[in-house]
C-alpha cells in the first residue's frame, strides 16, 4: 500500500506485508531510486495499472512505527509488481539512516481514469 498521500496523485511511503497476516512493513532501499521500474511495479501492485508516470519519492519518517520488511529492493524492466522484484531476504535491512532510505513513489493518474 502506500501511505499518506494526496487523494487525487497517489504518493506516500511504501508499505507492504509479506502475506494477508504479516504485519505492514515500510519498504526501504537506496537501489529503489535508480530507475523507474521499482516505483512502477509499486503503482502497478497497489491496483494503478494505466498509470501515466511514476516515480521515486524520498519520505523521510521521525520514526520507523512499523518495522522494515523489505531492502535492497531491486526492480527490473519485466517485473510487473513489487513482489517480483529481487530483494534482501524478509526483515533483513540496513536501513539505520533515521528512515531517510523509506522508499516512496509517486503514481501520476492519467485524467481519463479520474
Amino acid at each position: 500500500k502506500i501511505v499518506d498521500g494526496a487523494s487525487w496523485l497517489i504518493e506516500g511511503r511504501v508499505m507492504m506485508r509479506i502475506n494477508s497476516t504479516a504485519e505492514w512493513g515500510y519498504v526501504c532501499s537506496d537501489k529503489f531510486k535508480d530507475t523507474d521500474f521499482g516505483p512502477l511495479a509499486t503503482c502497478h501492485s497497489v491496483g494503478l495499472l494505466g498509470i501515466h508516470e511514476a516515480s521515486f519519492l524520498p519520505m523521510p519518517l521521525p520514526s520507523l512505527d512499523h518495522p522494515i520488511n523489505l531492502d535492497d529492493v531491486d526492480c527490473q524492466v519485466n517485473d510487473t509488481f513489487i513482489q517480483n522484484c529481487s530483494h534482501n531476504p524478509v526483515g533483513v535491512h540496513n536501513c539505520y539512516d533515521g528512515g531517510r532510505e523509506i522508499s516512496g513513489v509517486k503514481c501520476v493518474i492519467p485524467p481519463e481514469m479520474w
